[in-house]
This record gives C-alpha cells, structure tokens and sequence, in this order.
C-alpha cells in the first residue's frame, strides 16, 4: 500500500459515506488524477474530485 496526499471537500466524502449502506467500504485513489472513489458494493460507486489551492 502506498501513501498519498490529495485535498478534497470532506462533505461530499461524508456526502457519499451517509448514502452508501454496506458496513464495509472501499477508499480508493486513481493516482495521476488523485480522484478518491468510494465504494460500498456493485452498485453505489461514487467519486470525489480534489481541489488545489490557489496561492497568490
């Protein structure tokens, strides 16, 4: 398992986590793209895009 960073806005991940039923859910990361996805069986996928903050 490898370590990584990505900022996303925590209320749509507790969003899809209050929808998803199973009591085991799956967190995932695409890499490059640095989308969290989250799964909790074939039929409720749901997928968070990150933001980056702008520096000015």
């Amino acid at each position: 398992m490898k370590k990584f960073q990505t900022n996303v806005e925590c209320k749509y991940v507790l969003d899809a986590l209050k929808v998803l039923e199973n009591e085991v859910i799956t967190l995932g990361y695409t890499g490059s793209s640095k989308l969290l996805t989250l799964q909790s069986d074939e039929s409720s996928f749901y997928i968070v895009l990150p933001y980056r903050w702008l520096v000015r």
